[in-house]
């Protein structure tokens, strides 16, 4: 009964090692998973020839189990060994290189073994022992066989040692499914040291070691539903959580931490006492949809209920949580990782930029140089946070460096409450034109010795001026690059305002410069229009009545009236002259071809023709381009006759003016747009140079050539045509 029961306890342990084998080998994605089935095969074997030993009824039956048994118990010590390897991340030592010389010596044992009866190093004698109620094998062994057991043992040791120290280093999950792997190792080892006690006391006892491996096979076999044993990568895992430098969290299915890095460990002030303990508080903050950013204040979070992102305070730190679901070879959801990336710097760049471009509306509406120089020191003071800022712009007047804006810190501790500058490391900075960040001894040696400052970042804005940022005095912070990128797009921001505002200052003294020329052209106007015109109609009034009077010579009345004719047409080109030479500052839309056909009316050409050849709108004062086609159109008239026609075009931002006449003489071009040029002897001159007076209002430029016809084309370009 004894025997049957022995047997069958030894039958089992085969069993349960060939299954954990086959389960483990299954598990090919993980690492391990293939050397610890490799090992449980092995102990399967052993127990399974250890059995047959024990079942067999003749001596030749019992050698060759024998023999095969202690095959099988050399190489298990080393499987057991190349699993601990890979387990706890040595991997190295897993190279054919040194597995090959490690294999080699079981091997050679085990040869030796089997061909002992040739030789007899491993053993001198060999008897048959009957307890329990069976019979097995005792070898009297030589000092190769002890040398063997001893191989054998420092191998185990190594394994447990490894072990060990790996269960000491992990501070989570894995040291208690480590720790049973362990505990399952002793198990198998405790019962085989009981059997070499037993040949060292003379007892030659029964070796029990394979109902050990069956214990092994059922601790293991806990750790796999308990700790997921060969479901999770240990070392792998491990060293990858604990290598991140943001804070992880892992938890099971039952929402238990089980593992946590020292990131973790130092942002949310857990503790090893939180293992396996259900931490909803912690998670009910953490927003599984949406995947938010948190700030963590204290070891609490805090989360972003609305749409705004959260802006990280001083002290505060804003984290980017991003869940993974742990699943099993069979798709099943074992647990859940929070990865929290630490994305305080870029939430505090956010803010900043945000700032910046909400500054730069500010920057861009200031109207001066002093306003803009105002808003850039607020803007630069809330960015950075540092209380000591100064804006300073150059004054062409005293060439020099004069303070535009100051912060109210950096002003009380000015001595003289003006800062000018005209030599030092701010004026170096503005002549050379770069970005400089100073520290204590640079200041210590200058002007701004006085100054309560640690250091200072320094900004050339160009022709305009230099912003300064001063850290306080015994601050335990630097300028960053970031503070430096911040500075330099706010300076680059102010440059551009200040040059829009100059630009703007300019424009206004030229408005202002040409309201006054236009006041003082309309005033000529009026005194020609009053003090010239007054006296010729008397002239023309007494010539009425001198004609009236007399009763001859009339030829000479009508001389004199020529005369006057002329003059009136001077004076009214003169006053054309006068005023359309201003500057056209808010053209409208006209329509080319209304514009020509309303001046052909108004031009006395009706007996000519009028072709125009454009249906564009040009941006122009449409009263003065009227004027434009007037004056050629009468000149083409007095030229080409009154049969003359005459083309209106267009090409691309050109617009042209061509008849039909004798044309203009090459040599002279340039000579028909000067004031009092004429071929006619009645002309006056005006009416091609008020044409260019007016081009150039327009920002127009004017040339003269010979059409297609052979007559003259005027030629306007830079136009602007509407789309």
């Amino acid at each position: 009964m004894l025997e049957n029961v022995l047997l069958a306890l030894i039958f089992a342990s085969a069993g349960i090692g060939f299954l954990l084998g086959h389960v483990a080998w299954r598990r090919t994605e993980v690492p391990g998973g293939r050397t610890y089935a490799v090992h449980m095969v092995v102990h399967g074997l052993w127990s399974l020839f250890y059995g047959g030993q024990l079942a067999s009824d003749s001596a030749t039956g019992m050698a060759v189990f024998d023999a095969a048994t202690a095959t099988a118990s050399v190489f298990a010590a080393f499987t057991w060994l190349v699993f601990v390897l890979e387990y706890t991340g040595r991997t190295e030592w897993l190279s054919p290189r040194r597995l090959a010389p490690m294999f080699a010596q079981p091997a050679a044992y085990a040869a030796l073994y089997v061909t002992n009866p040739v030789h007899g190093l491993v053993y001198d004698a060999v008897t048959v022992e009957r307890g329990w109620g069976v019979s097995y094998v005792v070898v009297e062994g030589s000092s190769l066989f002890y040398l063997q057991i001893l191989v054998i043992y420092t191998v185990l040791a190594v394994g447990v040692a490894l072990l060990g120290s790996f269960v000491l280093r992990s501070r989570n999950l894995y040291r208690r499914q480590t720790a049973t792997i362990l505990i399952a190792a002793l198990v198998v080892i405790a019962g085989n040291l009981l059997w070499v006690a037993s040949l060292e006391g003379g007892e030659n006892g029964l070796d029990l070691t394979p109902l050990f491996f069956g214990v092994n096979g059922i601790v293991i076999g806990w750790a796999l539903f308990r700790y997921d044993f060969l479901n999770l990568v240990p070392v792998a895992a491990d060293t990858l959580i604990e290598a991140m430098d943001d804070p992880v969290l892992v938890f099971d299915d039952e929402r238990r931490l089980i593992d946590y890095n020292r990131s973790a460990q130092a942002v949310f002030s857990l503790e090893d006492d939180d293992f396996e303990e259900p931490i909803e508080p912690l998670l009910a903050d953490v927003d599984a949809e949406t995947e938010r950013s948190v700030r963590v204040t204290g070891g609490s979070i805090e989360r972003n209920d609305g749409d705004d992102a959260i802006e990280p305070e001083r002290g505060d730190a804003v984290y980017q949580p991003s869940r993974t679901a742990l699943t099993d070879h069979r798709d099943v959801t074992r647990g859940e990782l929070i990865v929290f990336r630490d994305v305080t710097a870029q939430k505090r760049r956010e803010a900043d930029l945000e700032e910046l471009q909400a500054g730069t509306r500010d920057l861009m509406e200031a109207e001066t140089r002093e306003a803009v120089a105002a808003a850039t020191m607020e803007k630069a003071r809330s960015i950075l946070g540092d209380p000591f800022v100064g804006v300073l712009l150059y004054d062409d007047e005293r060439e020099e460096l004069v303070s535009a804006s100051l912060s109210d810190e950096t002003y009380l501790e000015l001595e003289d409450k003006e800062m000018c500058v005209d030599g030092g490391i701010v004026w170096e900075t503005y002549e050379r034109g770069e970005t400089r960040i100073l520290g204590r001894d640079a200041l210590g040696r200058g002007q701004y010795a006085h100054l309560p400052l640690e250091a200072v970042l320094l900004y050339p804005l160009a022709d305009h001026g230099v912003i300064g940022v001063g850290i306080e005095e015994g601050a335990d912070v630097a300028f960053s690059d970031d503070d430096v990128r911040l500075i330099e797009i706010l300076g680059l921001t102010a440059e551009a305002a200040m040059d829009r505002a100059a630009r703007e200052e300019e424009l206004e003294a030229r408005r202002a410069e040409l309201a006054e020329r236009n006041e003082r052209l309309d005033e000529f106007a009026n005194v020609v229009s009053h003090d010239l015109r007054n006296p010729l109609n008397t002239a023309d009034g007494y010539l009425e009545l001198a004609r009236s009077a007399s009763t001859g010579g009339d030829e000479h009345f009508d001389r004199i009236e020529s005369a006057h004719a002329r003059m009136k047409r001077l004076i009214d080109d003169v006053l054309t002259l006068a005023r359309q030479g201003t500057d056209v500052t808010d053209p409208d839309p006209v329509a080319v071809a209304d514009a020509a056909r309303a001046a052909w009316g108004t031009a006395g050409a009706q007996e000519g023709h009028l072709e125009v050849e454009i249906d564009a709108v040009v941006r122009a004062d449409e009263q003065r381009l009227r004027t434009v086609f007037e004056n050629l159109f009468r000149n083409a008239r007095e030229h080409a006759g009154e049969q003359a026609t005459v083309t209106v075009g267009a090409d691309e931002d050109r617009l042209f003016v061509a008849d039909d006449g004798p044309g203009i003489d090459p040599d002279r071009c340039e000579e028909v747009f000067e004031r009092g040029y004429s071929t006619r002897a009645d002309g006056t001159g005006f009416g091609l140079s008020i044409v260019e007076r007016i081009a150039t209002a327009h920002g127009w430029t004017i040339s003269v050539g010979e059409s297609a016809a052979g007559g003259a084309v005027f030629t306007f370009h830079g136009v602007e045509f509407e789309d």
